[in-house]
């Protein structure tokens, strides 16, 4: 009987220690899954950029590859004409230096104060 009774604790404190060990895995696994589970929405968000991304570059491809774009670029960038237009290549006009106005300058005659008492006395008086 005693060693029935040894058998069952010794089983018992396995049975806890397998208990114990079991949560602590589930809790580390629960710990990695929400850790997963983040980095999974930001490669989602940035799977919709890129992929948005694409579809907007698909697009700039498809109208650079039509007829239209082609022509566009051929008539404003390549300087391309089609037959029978005829081109018109705009010549600069050399600039025209024009030709200067001199301008009269107006000299005053340097007189001293006592030549204008002088003139002020002196000058004939007109009626």
């Amino acid at each position: 009987m005693i060693q029935l009774r040894g058998l069952k604790y010794v089983a018992l404190i396995i049975g806890l220690a397998v208990i114990t060990w079991l949560v602590m895995d589930f809790n580390s696994r629960v710990g990695e899954l929400k850790r997963i589970s983040g980095e999974q929405k930001a490669v989602n968000v940035n799977y919709q950029e890129v992929k948005s991304t694409l579809g907007a570059l698909e697009a700039q491809i498809t109208e650079a590859a039509s007829d239209a774009a082609v022509e566009r670029w051929a008539y404003e960038q390549g300087h391309m004409v089609r037959p029978g237009d005829h081109a018109i290549v705009p010549i600069a006009v050399s600039p025209v230096t024009p030709t200067p106005v001199p301008i009269p300058t107006v000299v005053q005659p340097v007189t001293s104060h006592r030549d204008g008492w002088v003139a002020l006395f002196l000058s004939p008086q007109t009626p």
